[in-house]
């Protein structure tokens, strides 16, 4: 039997609502809410995927919460990957500057950018989960996640340009 309310389900909902929405507690209730529609569903043993439909309702969910909010909100990146264990402090210093200017410069990202990046480089899903969710061909979600973090990694180039200008003309 098919599990609508399971744990990574719900997890990955989470995790994805945080990132669109930067509120923890919006997240919880629009995965609260996702699963509560699932479970309602006469039809949901005929969804092919119901995962991938899941966070595709999330999606419109957390993007008609945007607009009628009017708003955009700082989200955290993941820290628990990045292990600072035998780091001098002045290298966990390093990191934590390079978490902020990553996380600064993806809120910059418009929403579909957001989005594909954190399901291909964070959830981990395939080009063809991917492309169900945002209602994408394969090749498209290829194109706006190479647009993406193209985008980011100029963004991130440019930053770091300016930062080593200022240093410069400091020294000077």
């Amino acid at each position: 039997m098919l599990r609508v309310n399971s744990p990574t389900i719900r997890d990955r909902l989470l995790r994805v609502a945080q990132r669109l929405l930067g509120s923890k507690e919006e997240a919880e209730d629009v995965a609260q809410e996702v699963l509560l529609k699932l479970c309602q569903r006469n039809d949901i043993q005929s969804l092919q995927n119901v995962e991938a439909y899941a966070v595709t309702m999330a999606k419109n969910l957390c993007f008609d919460i945007k607009r009628k909010l009017g708003r955009t909100r700082m989200v955290e990146l993941d820290k628990a990957s990045h292990k600072l264990d035998n780091h001098t402090p002045e290298t966990c210093l390093e990191s934590s500057e390079s978490y902020s200017l990553i996380r600064q410069t993806m809120e910059q990202l418009n929403d579909s950018y957001k989005l594909v990046i954190h399901l291909r480089d964070i959830e981990e899903l395939e080009y063809s989960e991917i492309s169900s969710i945002m209602q994408m061909t394969e090749n498209q979600v290829r194109v706006t996640l190479s647009r993406a973090r193209k985008k980011l990694r100029d963004s991130l180039l440019n930053e770091q340009n300016k930062e080593y200008e200022t240093s410069r003309r400091a020294a000077r």
